[in-house]
């Protein structure tokens, strides 16, 4: 093995569930392309909440069962990014609620780039790309630039302006 071959590690494992629910599998995602997804994942999670002031339910933090409210991937997004938690692992295909489409979409894609995993965030994630480093870096910005303009452009706490923020001529702030 040469050194560019063991410098990039992969995220070689793969789910026998993926294969039972007929769920696509593409090319092993390198672990610097799963951090910038993480990245990504973030990002989304801090402008969902500034402009819905709710956590998202892709959001590292919502962890809690009780309080899910899934809506495979539907909430309010940035235009071309799509968010799939995951879909309901525990159906299968004889199910009246079973929408197989759901099922083989991915849980995330931007740009064309699709990327799954199983059950969980992180968990035998795949792409349907192969990429330099650059490239992955390059497609990282476009996501996160798309995220801050779709946030500038709907979050209220930004768009809000103080009429006269200036304190009056005696230096008293108008509250």
């Amino acid at each position: 093995m040469n050194d560019d071959a063991e410098s990039v590690h992969l995220n070689t494992s793969y789910e026998i569930g993926q294969l039972l629910h007929n769920n696509p599998i593409g090319a092993p995602v390198p672990n610097y392309a799963c951090a910038l997804i993480e990245g990504i994942r973030a990002e989304l999670a801090r402008a969902f909440w500034n402009t819905q002031q709710k956590e998202w339910e892709g959001s590292p933090d919502f962890n809690s069962w009780d309080d899910r409210e899934w809506t495979h991937g539907l909430t309010p997004l940035p235009p071309g990014i799509e968010w799939r938690h995951y879909y309901n692992w525990g159906g299968c295909p004889d199910d009246d609620d079973w929408d197989q489409a759901q099922a083989e979409a991915p849980n995330f894609s931007f740009e064309g780039v699709e990327i799954r995993w199983y059950k969980r965030f992180g968990r035998s994630m795949n792409a349907n790309v192969v990429w330099e480093p650059a490239k992955w870096v390059r497609w990282f910005e476009r996501c996160v630039q798309t995220i801050s303009a779709w946030e500038s452009t709907n979050c209220s706490a930004l768009s809000y302006r103080d009429p006269d923020p200036m304190p009056d001529p005696d230096g008293k702030v108008p509250l």
